[in-house]
């Protein structure tokens, strides 16, 4: 994943988008800076009113994807959540089960790829659901903070040969 000198606003209006957000954001409440979190969550509205996907493709992970639900749902764009397996919702946490439960209930539809999640192929399910969100999509969006995680980075360096326009972001 490589810095780019991109501008978001030239991403093309309504096209179909694969969102892919690092799977960590600002947490709030006493003892975290509350502010980091607006500016996020502002920051990551703010992308989605430029871009006006006519629809959104996202695997509902812990991070900026569950919290992206949120946002789309706010600004009424359709999104498609798409799970490696049917068991996906055990490796959240009790917090994002409830994200999760609010993005199902919003979301247009929800795909499991598969049934049943085997410990040990979990990594090449998820693989699954990143080509097929590819496959469904004609801009990939990759949204972290300025300090990705290394599992973010691995993620998004599947798309480094990729033929589609792949804009990479990062969030205040």
């Amino acid at each position: 994943m490589e810095d780019q000198d991109f501008d978001i606003s030239d991403v093309p209006k309504n096209e179909i988008v694969g969102l892919f957000g690092d799977f960590t954001f600002p947490r709030s409440g006493a003892g975290y800076d509350n502010n980091k979190k607006r500016n996020a969550t502002q920051s990551i509205i703010n992308i989605l009113n430029t871009i006006k996907p006519k629809l959104v493709y996202l695997i509902p992970s812990k991070g900026v994807n569950l919290y992206c639900t949120f946002a789309l749902s706010l600004l009424n764009i359709p999104y498609i959540l798409v799970t490696p397996h049917n068991k996906y919702y055990l490796s959240l946490s009790a917090k994002d089960r409830k994200r999760l439960i609010f993005a199902c209930k919003n979301s247009k539809t929800l795909i499991a790829l598969s049934d049943g999640g085997e410990a040990g192929k979990f990594s090449s399910k998820m693989h699954e659901a990143v080509e097929y969100i590819s496959n469904s999509s004609g801009v990939m969006l990759g949204v972290s903070s300025r300090k990705p995680t290394e599992e973010f980075i691995r993620q998004m360096d599947i798309f480094t040969d990729n033929d589609k326009l792949c804009v990479w972001t990062r969030y205040r």
